[in-house]
């Protein structure tokens, strides 16, 4: 059985698949290749888009599901920064 761990952090989005018998990691992504922009439409305010958050999630998991069957998934972690 497999855990999949997905770091939602405010440069990139990481998606890690770990053997849980074996605490080893099986897997990872991580995206965009480059930082996601930070919005700041005035002093002092930081914003980003959900949407490109959950695009990256599900890219991740595209990522690690191509050698990796989802299917032997038994736990999902979400964090957030």
């Amino acid at each position: 059985m497999k855990s999949l761990g997905i770091d939602i952090g405010s440069s990139s989005v990481k998606v890690s698949l770990l053997d849980i018998a074996s605490g080893e990691c099986a897997a990872s992504s991580a995206n965009p290749a480059t930082e996601m922009p930070i919005g700041s439409p005035q002093s002092g305010w930081a914003e980003q888009d959900p949407e490109m958050w959950w695009h990256y999630v599900r890219e991740g998991i595209r990522q690690i599901a191509v050698k990796h069957p989802m299917r032997e998934v038994a736990a999902i972690g979400i964090t957030y920064q």
